[in-house]
């Protein structure tokens, strides 16, 4: 480690760069600047493109690395170039609790993250040694990063890779909330399947595909903003019935999930509490499946 843990001193000016916390989300452009609050590159953000592209400019516009998303691929994979040759390649790790990334470069070696990317607290080595270390600690300026680079380091590509996982990350963010939502509409499909009480009824197959989105839709929202208020109000309960209460509470959502969806005239129907009850359950357990097999 560069720094201690815990250590809120600023490293020296000459080594420190300050980073937005969210970048390119919009495509809009914005400056890195030094310990000094001095403007020193510029990050471009290409949001007309169809893959992400960001491009990293010095004070005076010439461009240092063009960063951009390859397209289908198992892992997200981001291509910086410089010169139309590649330099380096950012990987996303398929496996772990937390996001990682390696970046192996064009003339051997590889960049190596650790830490925790949401909160911009990770370091970064190369080939065992520490490069980069990145922390949010050191700033008081809302929405921004630090990135402290040791001496003699490619400073453009150490200030390009935070850039480039950053967006990501966030990426993967927008991605795992789609599929949570897909996730509740095939576990709703399976539950029609299974429990009377609770099904579709649509003319197609287009618009009983629309339906399950939506009402997964509805039934994520439900949960996100009513369960953690029934947690703290109905804690007693849960604790008197080990955890059985549950199963009352997620079949009331069903049921509230299943009247929302009559006022937005969707054709999802829950016919009666016993049938939401083991709807919820199918509902849980097939969630639970896919969210293991996929990984959200």
């Amino acid at each position: 480690m560069i720094f201690k843990r815990g250590d809120t001193t600023p490293p020296p000016a000459t080594t420190l760069y300050q980073l937005r916390q969210r970048i390119a989300s919009l495509g809009d452009d914005f400056w890195i600047d030094n310990g000094l609050g001095q403007h020193v590159y510029r990050v471009d953000g290409k949001v007309l493109r169809l893959r992400l592209t960001l491009v990293l400019r010095d004070t005076s516009g010439n461009e240092l690395l063009h960063l951009q998303r390859k397209l289908l691929r198992l892992r997200e994979t981001m291509v910086m170039q410089h010169g139309g040759q590649t330099v380096a390649s950012l990987h996303k790790h398929l496996i772990g609790l937390r996001d990682r990334f390696t970046i192996d470069l064009a003339d051997g070696g590889e960049l190596q993250t650790r830490g925790n990317f949401l909160d911009h607290e990770y370091t970064v080595s190369r080939d065992g040694p520490v490069v980069a270390e990145v922390s949010k600690r050191w700033l008081n300026i809302r929405d921004t990063y630090g990135i402290s680079i040791v001496e003699g380091q490619d400073i453009p590509l150490l200030l390009a890779m935070p850039c480039a996982s950053t967006s990501c990350v966030m990426r993967g963010a927008d991605v795992r909330a789609l599929l949570k939502i897909l996730i509740v509409g095939v576990s709703l499909w399976v539950t029609t399947l299974i429990v009377d009480g609770v099904d579709v009824q649509t003319d197609s197959t287009s618009e009983e595909i629309l339906t399950f989105a939506a009402v997964g839709l509805i039934f994520g929202v439900v949960n996100v903003v009513l369960k953690p208020i029934i947690h703290v109000l109905g804690c007693a309960f849960y604790v008197l019935t080990l955890g059985l209460f549950a199963l009352v509470v997620n079949g009331g959502l069903l049921l509230l999930t299943s009247w929302l969806s009559g006022l937005l005239h969707l054709p999802f129907h829950v016919d009666g509490f016993w049938s939401a009850v083991w709807g919820s359950l199918i509902i849980s357990v097939v969630s639970w499946v896919l969210g293991l097999f996929l990984r959200v």
